[in-house]
């Protein structure tokens, strides 16, 4: 017997009440503090010309040197290994994927390629309410590096680890990053982190700091020396060149994420990218619509494009987490189709929703709709008070059920849809792989797997690997099982959700991964590894 369908409705009653709602809360935190706390125009415009807030078409700074030698690095990039949105690319006037329609500025450096103007001109435009984001993402462009094709040399601690990775030593590397995982799982998981309706749930399993990345290049991998499984040895060797290494360095985790093409909005979750899709689908330029939306969605959204999506997906994750407790079950089962249905105004702010199934309806928990205008402000959307967090009453069974619900969800995606009703083909309907989240592995090797087409992207392939993303990742920001049970806050703006630990279905339990709400913010974008001198099996290829 196949499960019951459900939609997922997030409704409006008018944009006036959106904005009561949602007025209050102005995203996740940043280097500055919080979005509205520092001058957005004046940090737009050391990268960008024109008006932040505007719906304009912005132009590339090229006379910022940062912006300057992005557009060196970008250029030397194979077209192949970018990937725009069609909707992007038509509201800001830059044609197609396959035919770019670009014209480069006198001031841009010599050689500067349309797929990196391109990049530049959409950064600037996706992220014009959030120019700390242009910032950043000019700075992960500044530590894009190319594998060279040489031995690998130990590791200069006062320099970025990843700068000196080569790619002779890219499968060595992710050979003992997963054999020492599983040598570290296998101490971590003799004690469970608790239990649960008693079912015994996994203690998570360590990441890898950045110094202890260091000491496994410099001490290992460059030295073609294999793990052997001595994780007593391993550690005791570890202890001694920790000493060299910084606080920082002991303190951050790294964090991977294999992608076989690079845009201005990676790596946003699908719920954003969607979203931004629905809109965009709608918008004949960025400030009319087809009449399907209206003229001031079309507006909100390209005056407040990153608000926009970071609202959604914060709105769907909402969804997720609150829905009424006799809805558990049907939650729980991933064969269960969840259809997203969002109603497109602006701002996008969730003020109610109804859960529908064929013989039943449903709502948002009474204890969340009673403070849900209070709870739309706050980083963990109301669910440290609903689950009585710091009190004796604590229902860590609560946190713990809705969280692995929804990275078991995030993992095993193949029944949650999509479905904003306007009716595009591609756009509007999609039967599969919606999410809030944005999921990375915690070891490398997991990651591998996605750095080529193939695998969950269905395009032209060169036969080469492209992309890993590196994120850095403070050890306070990483949520799994033993810190639910101990209570610790959450907050979807800034932590990171261990599906290995939270989660329960075999794709959580075999990608190592950690989820994110929406996208890895400003502090956590470290450094970009460009694998084109790898074929789709590691194998060194050339030394561009």
């Amino acid at each position: 017997m196949k499960p019951a369908k459900i939609a997922i409705l997030i409704a409006l009653t008018t944009v006036a009440q959106a904005e009561a709602a949602t007025k209050q809360y102005v995203g996740p935190r940043t280097p500055l503090g919080f979005v509205g706390q520092f001058d957005n125009q004046k940090v737009f415009a050391e990268f960008c010309t024109g008006t932040a807030k505007s719906t304009e078409i912005p132009g590339v700074n090229y006379k910022n040197e940062k912006v300057s030698k992005a557009a060196q690095k970008l250029s030397k990039i194979a077209p192949l290994s970018f990937y725009f949105y069609s909707q992007t690319l038509k509201a800001y006037n830059l044609g197609s994927n396959k035919d770019l329609t670009v014209s480069i500025p006198a001031e841009a450096p010599n050689g500067t390629t349309p797929q990196a103007h391109a990049f530049l001109v959409q950064l600037c435009g996706e992220f014009r309410d959030r120019a700390t984001m242009i910032d950043a993402k000019l700075g992960w462009v500044g530590n894009l590096f190319t594998l060279p094709n040489e031995d690998q040399k130990p590791i200069d601690l006062t320099l970025n680890v990843w700068s000196q990775f080569s790619a002779k030593s890219y499968n060595d590397y992710i050979r003992f990053s997963g054999s020492l995982w599983s040598a570290k799982a296998q101490i971590a998981r003799a004690k469970p982190a608790g239990t649960v309706d008693g079912i015994s749930i996994d203690a998570p399993v360590d990441g890898q700091t950045v110094c202890e990345t260091q000491f496994v290049i410099s001490e290992y991998v460059a030295k073609k020396i294999a793990f052997d499984g001595n994780l007593p040895n391993y550690l005791t060797a570890y202890k001694e060149f920790a000493k060299k290494c910084s606080a920082a360095d002991l303190y951050d985790y790294y964090d991977f994420r294999g992608d076989s093409n690079f845009k201005p909005n990676s790596p946003e979750s699908n719920a954003m990218i969607w979203h931004a899709s629905s809109i965009g689908a709608h918008c004949t330029d960025r400030s009319k619509s087809d009449g399907k939306i209206t003229d001031a969605d079309c507006q909100f959204y390209y005056q407040y494009p990153f608000w926009s999506r970071w609202l959604a997906a914060r709105n769907g994750l909402t969804t997720w987490l609150m829905h009424t407790k006799d809805h558990d079950q049907y939650f729980s089962d991933t064969r269960s189709m969840l259809t997203m249905k969002p109603l497109l105004g602006s701002p996008v702010g969730p003020l109610n929703y109804t859960l529908e199934k064929a013989d039943a309806k449903s709502d948002l928990l009474d204890e969340f709709k009673n403070s849900i205008a209070l709870y739309l402000t706050q980083p963990d959307i109301g669910l440290n008070s609903v689950s009585k967090l710091k009190t004796p009453e604590y229902d860590f069974s609560l946190v713990y059920k809705r969280l692995r619900d929804g990275v078991n969800r995030h993992t095993d995606w193949y029944a949650s849809a999509y479905d904003d009703g306007l009716g595009v083909p591609k756009i509007s309907q999609r039967t599969q792989a919606y999410s809030p989240f944005v999921a990375s592995s915690y070891e490398m090797s997991k990651s591998n797997g996605f750095t080529a087409p193939g695998v969950t992207v269905s395009s032209p392939s060169d036969g080469r690997k492209h992309w890993m993303f590196i994120f850095r990742i403070k050890k306070n920001r990483w949520v799994n099982s033993a810190s639910v049970f101990k209570g610790k806050p959450i907050n979807f703006d800034l932590q990171w959700f261990d599906e290995t630990s939270l989660g329960t279905v075999n794709l959580a339990k075999s990608e190592h991964a950690w989820d994110r709400m929406g996208t890895a913010i400003e502090t956590e974008l470290d450094s970009i590894l460009y694998l084109h001198n790898l074929d789709t099996s590691g194998q060194v290829v050339g030394n561009e």
